[in-house]
């Protein structure tokens, strides 16, 4: 489960995503991006394709009202907005290499 927490112009997305995490993506989520513009995503583990791919949907949909910075964003969420031609509505002042883990 991810946890979304505010703190002065960031909001931080921590925790494993899950494909549970889906409708707290698609609701909470736009309400904060409409005024904040900074995601900090250091602490966020990507679990499940369909909730990285309600992830990348709704950071596309918000990034169309101006740019977005993403901190330490997992370098998944990052090809995945590449394949969805939305990559350039992003900045990415630190990029994580993560190695991806079977478990």
């Amino acid at each position: 489960m991810i946890q979304l927490r505010l703190d002065t112009n960031t909001l931080f997305l921590d925790g494993d995503l899950e494909h549970s995490d889906i409708a707290l993506l698609e609701t909470a989520l736009p309400a904060h991006l409409a005024t904040i513009r900074s995601l900090d995503c250091m602490d966020l583990d990507i679990e499940d394709g369909a909730a990285l791919a309600c992830l990348a949907r709704v950071l596309k949909d918000a990034a169309r009202a101006g740019r977005i910075t993403i901190h330490g964003a997992p370098q998944l969420l990052a090809h995945t907005l590449y394949r969805v031609n939305a990559l350039d509505r992003f900045d990415w002042p630190a990029l994580r290499w993560d190695e991806a883990s079977t478990q």
